[in-house]
């Protein structure tokens, strides 16, 4: 058997290096527990929006030897699921008033549809457009139109 001396010495010793144990235990399992964890990677970033579009004011009032006030409005509203077809609609409204009398009067809508069949390089369309100009004495004027393309749909037809 162990004399307690020796029981003593060798229990100061494992106190003495069990920080420097523990410490090295740490620094090791560390780096392994880090490779373990899959790194988050940011989700995928979303398909764009089907559906776009704008809307537009102004304002415009002059004064001097004569007053003037003009009133407009626009919008524009794109569907492109960014698939073979594309729909469009957009339209205006101009007014303005010169001294009490009206001088401009204007309303435009049109409506365009696009198809493009097995891809973007072959497209066809058609476009309804409608203007009134009380200024002009146009009181409706519709046109319509369709024609295939071969351009790209970003440019103009």
């Amino acid at each position: 058997m162990r004399s307690p001396d020796v029981v003593a010495r060798w229990s100061v010793i494992d106190l003495r290096r069990a920080p420097l144990a523990l410490a090295a235990l740490l620094v090791l399992a560390v780096p392994a527990r880090a490779q373990q964890t899959p790194c988050p990677c940011p989700p995928p970033s979303p398909p764009p929006p089907a559906w776009g579009g704008s809307l537009g004011g102004g304002l415009s009032l002059t004064s001097g030897n004569s007053n003037t006030n003009s009133y407009n409005l626009d919008f524009a509203l794109t569907h492109d699921a960014r698939r073979t077809s594309v729909f469009k609609l957009d339209g205006s409204y101009l007014r303005t008033d010169t001294d009490g009398a009206s001088t401009v009067d204007r309303t435009n809508l049109g409506a365009r549809y696009e198809y493009a069949p097995g891809g973007r390089r072959f497209f066809g369309f058609g476009e309804v457009r409608y203007l009134r100009d009380a200024f002009k004495e146009v009181d409706h004027l519709g046109r319509r139109r369709s024609a295939p393309a071969t351009a790209s749909r970003t440019g103009t037809t």
